[in-house]
């Protein structure tokens, strides 16, 4: 037993266990599910904690959901393979929600709603894949330092409570047998080396791997909204250098986990995740920077960080038309639409459809013994990772004694 016990229930939960055809509602429900719980967490934020217009609230925020689920690095292990999209998204995305969960419980709003959410998501992530888990637990960390630093824990004692669960969860999770079987056949580097690979990989992937014209206009998009919601707010934003150093040792402490146990980080679901988390840090630390900028030199000024925000908008949005025009022409495969529709016009995906559901029908025959095609006709867009692998599973799924492959 691997000990991640939140992502094995739900793996069983696999839509091909009821009917082979309910594996089409994948897609839609990771998309779906990135999309609720990216707007639940900047809703949030933007509009119920900082008092952001509404209306300009939803534009950053849409803005971020159509980035992410376009741009996310690896769309096969995102929306198509069923196990590790729930092994790694779910997690990110519950991660959010718990976040949403602990700033309301910090606000004061201590309802029962409040404490389950937090309380079942700190779980869920607890017995979720090791990358989540690890940055989560910094986040605790740092939260029961800042309790210990400002002597509250007895006015938050129910964070901090929930903070134990989720240090119990995640030591059922690493205590498990089968880990200690995997740390010994590790091929990672060691501890210190992990340490210091996992800031300077981390740039590699910040400033080259993930820098798109997408994330500029993100960021050109968001801007105003920010900066009128930062005026409304009585917070200091008092470090800004130290939240940007912060952030950067969050995306290390993900980085460092695949280090340590495969000697790299260029696992397209690893991947994945900490890609939607680094974009909301961006703007995080733009957030705060701005919050920063209008404390020390415009605390007097109540004039929007542009005169005409229409005007502005009306230019950001004619440059973004301009630019993905152009790109959905130059690189294609770089937006999940796009990639998909070229993927529908692909002979080889007919041909992929015809071989799998003979073969299919082939495994759900009686025989014990089966002779099937061997899928190579696999478009790009839903080749999984790992797909060599899938053959060993095969035998115990349809409880066939043997299963050949025609060469």
């Amino acid at each position: 037993w691997q000990g991640t016990y939140s992502s094995i229930f739900f793996m069983a939960m696999q839509p091909a266990v009821f009917d082979e055809k309910l594996y089409r509602i994948v897609p839609m429900f990771f998309i779906t599910i990135i999309a609720l719980a990216s707007y639940f967490f900047m809703k949030n934020i933007l509009v119920d904690f900082l008092q952001a217009d509404k209306t300009m609230s939803m534009t950053c925020i849409i803005a971020y959901i159509l980035l992410v689920i376009q741009c996310i690095p690896v769309k096969q292990s995102a929306f198509f393979w069923y196990n590790g999209a729930l092994h790694y998204i779910v997690a990110h995305c519950l991660l959010l929600c718990m976040l949403v969960f602990l700033l309301r419980i910090a606000q004061g709003k201590n309802t029962k709603w409040n404490y389950v959410g937090a309380i079942l998501s700190s779980i869920y992530i607890g017995g979720s894949n090791y990358v989540t888990l690890v940055g989560t637990l910094l986040i605790y960390l740092t939260i029961f330092f800042l309790l210990t630093i400002t002597k509250s824990w007895k006015r938050y004692k129910g964070i901090a409570g929930i903070g134990v669960i989720y240090l119990i969860a995640s030591i059922i999770n690493i205590l498990a047998p089968g880990n200690f079987k995997k740390i010994g056949t590790a091929q990672g580097y060691g501890l210190i080396q992990s340490f210091v690979y996992a800031f300077t990989k981390s740039l590699d992937y910040i400033w080259g791997e993930w820098m798109h014209w997408t994330v500029f206009a993100l960021i050109a998009i968001s801007i105003p909204i920010l900066w009128n919601a930062v005026k409304k707010t009585k917070f200091k934003f008092s470090y800004p250098l130290l939240v940007i150093i912060y952030s950067w040792c969050y995306m290390a402490s993900l980085f460092f986990m695949p280090l340590f146990t495969k000697a790299t980080v260029d696992i397209g679901r690893l991947n994945n995740i900490m890609y939607l988390e680094w974009i909301l840090w961006i703007l995080i630390d733009i957030g705060y920077f701005l919050g920063w900028l209008q404390r020390k030199y415009f605390a007097e000024e109540t004039m929007c960080v542009c005169s005409n925000e229409k005007k502005y908008y009306i230019k950001v949005f004619s440059a973004i038309l301009g630019m993905a025009a152009l790109s959905f022409i130059a690189e294609p495969h770089q937006y999940t639409s796009i990639f998909a529709i070229e993927t529908l016009r692909d002979e080889k995906l007919q041909e992929y459809s015809r071989d799998y559901w003979e073969n299919i029908e082939i495994l759900e025959g009686k025989e014990e013994e089966v002779l099937i095609n061997p899928l190579d006709n696999i478009p790009e867009f839903l080749y999984p990772e790992e797909c060599e692998a899938w053959h060993s599973g095969l035998r115990f799924f349809y409880g066939k004694d043997k299963i050949y492959f025609e060469e």
